[in-house]
């Protein structure tokens, strides 16, 4: 869909930041300054040091979120760097603000190593409630992913595998319903093999789908398919259970 790309520039120059920081208390005299920072923030630093989880009870980390990019897929616009993938990536915290009243963190990283940015996510997990990593490519949202998945104990997420993979579902999920099909009976083809086609492929499987067949730039996915990374390779095993 087309956009008025003077009006576009015009929202960007004037907002300057699609989402801002807000006090949720105000501090109106001494005391209140007191109570809202030294000494009054030590009894709850002291609680939570000795239980941590209590971080969700008295500070706003169990509404707060890290939108995580290296700008490696920009949907739309593929490699245009971090620097670039800074109004997209605003633009995802202003949604999960607006529509979910989450606040959202846009952090753009100036690195492709997997390891550089797990490490980064994880530093920063203490202060989150989630992660959700956004348009990094293939094969690496995976690699990403997975090991922040093992390695911190909030909720981790990536837009293009798991976001694509749920709204699939909920859509064949109401076809179904509409058809008076089951699951398990339907032939399912997915054309692409990257975060996407993948994630909704593996969300399928686990939701009855028995017959799903994925397809990558050099055909089906199975054994003889030369072309294909680990994540390709570990679904090739689960589906094209007609061996074609």
């Amino acid at each position: 869909m087309p956009v008025d790309k003077t009006r576009a520039f015009e929202l960007h120059k004037k907002a300057k930041g699609k989402i801002k920081i807000y006090p949720t208390i105000n501090i109106n005299s001494p005391e209140e300054l007191r109570l809202a920072y030294i000494p009054g923030s030590v009894p709850a630093a002291m609680a939570i040091k000795e239980e941590p989880e209590l971080s969700y009870e008295y500070t706003g980390r169990g509404n707060r979120i890290a939108v995580i990019t290296d700008g490696s897929a920009v949907l739309g616009l593929g490699d245009v760097g971090p620097d670039a993938a800074l109004p997209v990536i605003e633009g995802k915290c202003l949604i999960f603000k607006i529509f979910g009243d989450v606040n959202a963190l846009p952090i753009c990283l100036d690195t492709r190593d997997p390891e550089d940015i797990v490490h980064f996510a994880t530093s920063m997990a203490p202060s989150l409630g989630g992660i959700n990593i956004e348009d990094i490519d293939s094969p690496r949202t995976f690699m990403i992913v997975r090991e922040l998945q093992s390695r911190v104990d909030i909720p981790v997420l990536c837009d293009d595998q798991h976001g694509t993979a749920v709204v699939t579902l909920a859509g064949l999920w109401n076809a179904l319903e509409v058809t008076g099909k089951k699951m398990d009976e339907l032939k399912i083809v997915i054309n692409g093999a990257g975060p996407a086609g993948i994630s909704v492929a593996e969300l399928l499987l686990y939701a009855g789908a028995k017959n799903v067949t994925v397809l990558n730039r050099s055909g089906i996915l199975c054994e003889s398919n030369p072309h294909m990374n680990q994540f390709q390779q570990e679904l090739a095993s689960k589906t094209n259970p007609e061996n074609k």
